[in-house]
């Protein structure tokens, strides 16, 4: 008996999956080794069986450096530029937009200045390879020493830009009118939030599940870029 196989839309996501797989010159396998996920699961994309998820989507992104409006829409270039030596890194600073590693603190008025970096100091000493979603804003505040030293200028990664959380991760957050940069630990037990410093002095502010509507999540943190002295 023939058995026909599926027809794949050439419109789909999984079409498009296929193709990123032949021009990257990847089996399917080492695809998905590539994104810690099983063959298997792969292969069902590209038939058209299941969808990939956000978070698969946004690892293919960030792995393969992936256009998300080719990925997701079939519209642009399949690849992001990539940044050429000559080039420079501008990212967008709100001198007036302060984060507490402490108490919190309200925000200023939002005004933006750019900052540029060479490719050389952005790769070898902030590790970046694109400015896509990235922001500066100043640190106030001793509660996440040593990772981060009060009066830096963080950078930190909009969330519109991932649109996932890391657990553990470091995040800058506003709740209600103060604006925070903690790690954010999930706590699914009791539905909650922790939001910890690393300084052991600082106790967690727990964010409770009647609360988290009042939580919003500005971007996960980088690196910084010390004062000048």
């Amino acid at each position: 008996m023939l058995v026909m196989e599926k027809a794949v839309d050439s419109n789909s996501i999984g079409s498009r999956i296929k193709k990123l797989i032949e021009v990257l010159g990847l089996s399917q396998r080492k695809f998905a080794k590539e994104l810690n996920i099983s063959h298997a699961t792969i292969s069902e994309y590209i038939a058209g069986n299941i969808k990939p998820s956000p978070k698969v989507l946004k690892a293919i992104e960030q792995k393969f450096n992936v256009n998300p409006e080719w990925l997701r829409e079939g519209k642009g270039e399949m690849f992001l530029p990539a940044i050429e030596e000559e080039e420079e890194i501008v990212v967008p600073l709100y001198p007036d937009v302060q984060v507490s590693a402490g108490f919190g603190v309200e925000p200023g008025e939002e005004r933006k200045v750019y900052v540029k970096f060479s490719y050389e100091f952005a790769r070898k000493f902030l590790k970046l390879t694109s400015p896509n979603g990235l922001e500066l804003v100043p640190v106030i505040g001793n509660s996440m020493e040593p990772t981060i030293p009060s009066g830096v200028m963080a950078i930190i990664k909009l969330y519109e830009k991932e649109g996932i959380i890391y657990d553990g991760g470091i995040y800058v957050i506003r709740i209600g009118n103060e604006v925070f940069i903690k790690r954010i630990i999930r706590d699914p037990l009791k539905n909650r939030l922790l939001l910890k410093s690393d300084n052991p002095d600082y106790e967690p502010i727990v964010v409770e599940k009647e609360d988290l509507d009042r939580v919003h999540i500005i971007g996960r943190f980088i690196t910084y870029i010390p004062p000048p002295i």
